[in-house]
């Protein structure tokens, strides 16, 4: 069986295994059998069941091989994360509940011993008291002791010992932001230029695949040159007061305000 780091052990084919041995029988018995006269003698016929059984036998090893490798990668997924880290509980949010959430960085000596943790959820919905309870019993699982919470959403956390721990979380605060794109067309390019509502919809798409709670606002990732390969220039510019000044630099959003598209228009300059 061969080995590489790329794709692990590969079992033998009948071929290989079948010259190997007529190598063997040769060297052992001085003859000078190759492939082609080998097949079909009395030798050939006492040891081609043991072909098989070797054919089968490195098959099994080699599939034993890659369930092990796929077993550690589990595991060492698991492991490689502690679920007390922001990154890890926030991923124990995502992979176990389904739910987006924000922690608030520690910047100031007086918020040590604090969480301040947002998650995106609705609470309108029908299920809601159970997805809550989900929630607080993650957070308390998962999250350090010592802490001190805050936000709307309040629960309790039940020990191994049955002490209590009181435990919350924020909504996230909504922030309409009503978007103004101006795209100029390239006398270079040939294709085809679109209606402005596909340039809306392109941004709009976008933006909802790769927007979520926590991330800044960066106007310009949402739109661009493969986006509009007939554009020569694209500008994307924004407010949150839908009034006549706009703003073209990265908004730094807080942990728990979520960016909500209100509106999104588009001018095309073809001259």
């Amino acid at each position: 069986m061969s080995y590489t780091l790329e794709n692990g052990y590969s079992p033998r084919t009948y071929d290989n295994i079948l010259n190997e041995l007529i190598g063997y029988v040769n060297t052992e018995y001085g003859t000078e059998y190759n492939a082609s006269n080998f097949i079909g003698t009395n030798l050939y016929r006492l040891y081609y069941p043991a072909i098989q059984m070797i054919m089968n036998c490195e098959n099994e090893i080699g599939q034993l091989v890659s369930k092990l490798q796929d077993y550690i990668t589990y595991i060492n997924s698991s492991i490689k994360l502690p679920k007390s880290t922001p990154d890890g509980l926030m991923n124990a949010l995502q992979d176990e509940l389904g739910v987006v959430s924000s922690i608030k960085p520690i910047t100031q000596e007086a918020d040590a011993g604090h969480l301040d943790i947002c998650c995106d959820v609705d609470p309108e919905a029908e299920d809601y008291d159970t997805i809550k309870n989900n929630i607080i019993q993650k957070i308390g699982k998962y999250a350090t002791t010592g802490l001190y919470y805050s936000g709307t959403e309040t629960g309790t956390y039940t020990a191994i010992n049955g002490q209590q721990f009181n435990i919350s979380y924020a909504l996230p605060t909504e922030k309409q932001v009503y978007v103004k794109i101006t795209v100029q067309t390239s006398r270079n390019s040939i294709d085809f230029i679109p209606v402005e509502n596909v340039v809306t919809n392109t941004f709009a798409d976008n933006f909802n695949k790769e927007y979520r709670l926590g991330y800044d606002f960066e106007p310009d990732r949402y739109l661009c040159d493969d986006d509009l390969p007939w554009a020569a220039s694209i500008k994307v510019e924004y407010n949150f007061d839908n009034g006549s000044s706009y703003d073209t630099d990265v908004y730094l959003a807080a942990y728990n305000e979520k960016i909500i598209l209100a509106n999104v228009t588009a001018e095309i300059i073809d001259e």
